[in-house]
């Protein structure tokens, strides 16, 4: 490729780093992907497409539209825009400008001064894995243009012929050598990657082993979060149409070592918000609902939750979440401030950058939910116990007094609900003793309504009348929300509950995720005795339509990159002081005696465990691979077979070495006999003086020099045998004195 091609392409793909850092994150500015054809067309925009004038009348037009978008700009801020964003449609507006003015040197350093502010920018609006992606594709292309940038430069300002017959100078015309293939090629930009890549590495290692002192204590960033289709601080029935599957990941928890681990690992409900008032057609929470029971008062920043069936002391508590199983939960940034759990979550730990003076920043909690704001997703602790209680500790729990004031929040019945309605709730449940055996009548009755994402409900009537005796079947929304109806009006009290169910098994990382596609609705049932019991009447195929992990090629590469998604978020995105400190007692029991025994002797078992799991993995990996670096040696010997035409590049490469070695003898021998170029005359200035001296064997050395001149600046098209010839012919130049004495320092002052 030619010079000035390449140093256009590393150019343009640097730009294009940067700008994919910008817009490739959650949630890019629409002007921003506008631009990009306009980014791409300009790659067009240059002489002589585009002639000199032109592109001088519409610098005027560009410059003008610069102020005015500087000027909007700030006023946007100044009415409260946030500075970043608006920061970076202008810088945004400034590369494209240059980029479609590029004339001199000049226009390309403007052009690398933006693109790193845009990268620099970049770190506040894009927490993803992609920033990581264009960062090392940026550190790459800019070492390339940079380099470049600078030979370009200085082709562009020191190459000068000088005249000495009229002591004028002029630019050279360097064209010949921009387009030259030999100034650089595949072995310069392997070598400066590698150099680039290096340096990299070297400030990861940086990163890791500098002291730490919190992302937060400079600026508060923040994302906006992900509004789910069936997850929501709130409930509405109705009007949904079709609910799709999405596959976003919304939490990965990391489970120790035991039932929870594996593709085949029961399913969790993950709890979240819960609601107790019902009213058309919609969820929500009242001001009588029971608060949650929160102990705060902990030396170690946890959280604990109080038994609503008794009081129960802090040590207790603190007893039971150490024998709960523990898992540590990184939540992508949601429109709730809900923490999720599995089962009865016994306590909850936040990490210090969600703290305030050590202990978590709370919102007022009802209905047993925990909430700490968040902006920027969250990574906490939780502390469940996942034992589910069984039939035979409930079956014996009496019914709860349909006059005790205290259960009213949860036995309330909105009056518009329709008459039938609350029949079939008294006729399912009446000769039944005890929430148990109602909870399971009502459960079988709805067993019998098949499952369905697509509700498209006249909202003329009301939700679970349409649900229960015109569409008879629904999403988990709508059976959650009738078993909750039907069992209130058979006096037993209950609550509508949002958060998860399920989730797919990461392998590589050794994580649930639970996806958008999890969403989930569920009842739970007040039993004496037992504080608040889950039912899902949901049928099973509604629950976890997505299944647990598909063993499909894309699946697994999703899960993969979901796993170096969650590794940039901990390592990248999170890493304070206290991971700092983590990974320094890592590596310091690693590198202890009985660590490198045990890794020693996994040595040999881990390769043999990974081939037996990924061994056609492996083969298609291999079969890739050899399929391309077949096709760079077939490409490259059908470059090299001979056509007819020029001689191959190789050939053409060696004979021009030996033009430029027979050049410097030649000038080495005329020095010698009293002809020694001036340092400052071009190789032409000196042939010149040669032939005005009248030097014998001066018309071949100007031949030679011109042969010398298309070897080192361009592709020579002179054979072995015309420099042969050339050889032969100015073996004896300059033999004979010139008659003057002074011809030597003529030549010299040329």
């Amino acid at each position: 490729m030619r010079f000035s091609a390449i140093h256009k392409t590393s150019t343009y793909l640097m730009a294009l780093a940067a700008w994919g850092s910008v817009t490739l994150g959650a949630e890019p500015d629409p002007l921003l992907l506008l631009a990009i054809p306009l980014l791409l067309v300009s790659w067009w925009l240059e002489p002589p497409r585009v002639r000199p004038e032109t592109m001088a009348r519409w610098t005027v037009v560009w410059n003008v539209a610069t102020v005015a978008l500087f000027v909007l700009t700030v006023m946007s801020i100044l009415s409260g825009e946030p500075a970043v964003p608006a920061g970076i449609r202008f810088l945004g507006f400034l590369l494209v400008n240059k980029l479609c003015n590029r004339r001199a040197s000049k226009d390309y350093q403007q052009i690398y001064v933006i693109t790193f502010l845009l990268l620099v920018a970049a770190t506040t609006v894009n927490t993803e894995l992609t920033y990581a992606v264009c960062f090392t594709a940026y550190v790459v292309f800019a070492t390339w243009a940079l380099i470049l940038f600078h030979l370009r430069r200085e082709m562009e300002d020191n190459y000068l012929l000088k005249h000495s017959d009229d002591a004028s100078s002029e630019k050279v015309e360097v064209t010949r050598i921009l387009n030259s293939r030999r100034i650089v090629g595949g072995a310069f930009l392997a070598g400066t990657s590698l150099v680039s890549l290096g340096i990299f590495l070297g400030s990861a290692l940086l990163f890791v082993f500098f002291p730490r002192v919190g992302f937060g204590m400079f600026f508060n960033q923040g994302r906006r979060g992900l509004s789910l289709a069936g997850f929501s601080d709130g409930v509405r029935l109705g009007g949904h149409g079709l609910i799709k599957d999405n596959p976003a990941v919304v939490m990965r928890v990391e489970v120790p070592p035991g039932p929870l681990r594996g593709k085949h690992a029961p399913a969790q409900h993950w709890r979240g918000v819960a609601f107790d008032r019902y009213a058309d057609g919609r969820w929500s929470r009242s001001s009588d609902a029971w608060p949650t029971h929160l102990v705060l008062r902990d030396d170690r920043g946890y959280l604990f939750l109080r038994d609503q069936r008794w009081p129960v002391s802090l040590p207790e508590l603190r007893a039971r979440s150490e024998a709960a199983t523990r898992l540590r939960i990184y939540l992508e940034p949601l429109d709730s401030s809900a923490l999720f759990a599995p089962g009865r979550p016994v306590a909850f730990q936040a990490q210090k950058p969600y703290t305030l003076r050590g202990m978590p920043v709370l919102r007022s909690g009802l209905n047993d939910e925990v909430q700490i704001p968040h902006s920027a997703g969250l990574i906490y602790t939780a502390f469940s116990e996942l034992q589910p209680v069984r039939d035979t500790e409930l079956v014996s729990a009496p019914d709860i007094a349909a006059n005790d004031p205290r259960y009213a929040p949860y036995l309330q019945l909105p009056p518009e609900l329709p008459a039938r309605v609350k029949a079939l709730g008294r006729q399912l449940t009446d000769g039944l003793s005890g929430p148990l055996a109602k909870a399971r009548a009502v459960e079988s009755y709805l067993a019998r309504f098949p499952y369905t994402r697509n509700m498209d409900t006249d909202e003329r009537d009301e939700p679970l009348d349409h649900f229960l005796f015109v569409r008879k079947k629904g999403h988990c929304e709508y059976f959650a929300s009738a078993m909750a109806i039907l069992l209130r009006a058979g006096g037993v009290p209950t609550r509508s509950v949002n958060g998860f169910y399920g989730g797919e098994w990461n392998e590589y990382g050794n994580y649930i995720a639970v996806r958008s596609g999890d969403a989930h609705s569920w009842v739970e049932v007040y039993i004496d005795g037992h504080g608040w019991v889950p039912f899902d009447p949901t049928p099973a195929d509604g629950r976890d339509e997505m299944g647990s992990g598909s063993g499909g090629w894309r699946a697994k590469l999703r899960r993969w990159f979901d796993t170096l998604r969650l590794k940039w978020f901990k390592w990248v995105i999170e890493y304070d002081l206290s991971r700092q400190l983590s990974v320094f007692r890592g590596l310091r029991e690693w590198l202890s005696l009985k660590a490198l025994r045990a890794t020693r002797a996994q040595l040999w078992r881990t390769p043999r465990q990974w081939l037996a799991a990924h061994t056609w993995d492996l083969a298609i990996f291999i079969g890739v691979v050899g399929g391309v670096i077949a096709l760079i040696i077939w490409r490259r010997r059908r470059r090299k077979r001979p056509t007819g035409g020029p001689a191959p590049r190789r050939r053409q490469s060696n004979v021009g070495a030996a033009a430029i070695a027979l050049y410097t003898r030649t000038l080495d021998r005329l020095a010698r006999r009293g002809h020694i170029k001036a340092p400052q005359a071009t190789p032409r200035e000196f042939a010149r003086a040669l032939r005005n001296l009248g030097v014998p064997g001066a018309l071949a050395f100007g031949e030679l020099t011109e042969v010398y001149l298309g070897a080192r600046f361009g592709e020579i098209d002179t054979g072995g045998p015309e420099l042969t010839r050339l050889a032969d012919a100015v073996r004896d130049v300059g033999v004979a004195r010139p008659p003057s004495p002074g011809a030597g320092t003529a030549a010299r002052a040329s």
